[in-house]
């Protein structure tokens, strides 16, 4: 990903994946980024505390970064209770986490600038703001370091 991201470039790279211009703003970008940040220095739960999702939502999201894929989650205690625009934001975290684990996926920035962008992305632009915000986070992730 370029350094200098300006609307036009975001643009051009959402056409390449079949999204309209526009779809992608700067300000999901920035607050992806800032998140990722965030959660290096400060963790998920401060970055989920940060956003407007139900206490439910929340600790089902924690489960899934603190301890990976939750085989079944549909059962998992409260989710059918969640509406379903929050229940879409969880499934694809825990796919998210099944596919990004470290034995598939060595980097492990990719994983959480990925869980960084469906939290802020879900939290803007709901299911469809989180999978834009998978994919941004898991670029720009992909170039961070605990280091």
């Amino acid at each position: 990903m370029p350094t200098n991201i300006d609307q036009g470039t975001l643009d051009y790279y959402a056409g390449i994946v079949g999204l309209d211009p526009g779809s992608v703003s700067l300000e999901l970008v920035n607050e992806v980024l800032n998140g990722i940040f965030i959660t290096n220095d400060e963790g998920f739960s401060v970055l989920m505390d940060q956003y407007n999702y139900d206490n439910a939502t929340k600790q089902i999201m924690l489960d899934i970064v603190n301890n990976g894929w939750v085989e079944e989650i549909e059962t998992t205690n409260g989710f059918q209770e969640l509406d379903s625009s929050d229940q879409e934001f969880i499934l694809l975290a825990n796919t998210v986490s099944m596919d990004l684990n470290p034995e598939r996926n060595p980097n492990p920035g990719t994983a959480v600038g990925a869980m960084v962008g469906i939290i802020a992305g879900g939290a803007c632009c709901g299911p469809i703001g989180a999978v834009i915000g998978a994919i941004v986070g898991g670029i720009a992730g992909s170039g961070v370091s605990d280091d």
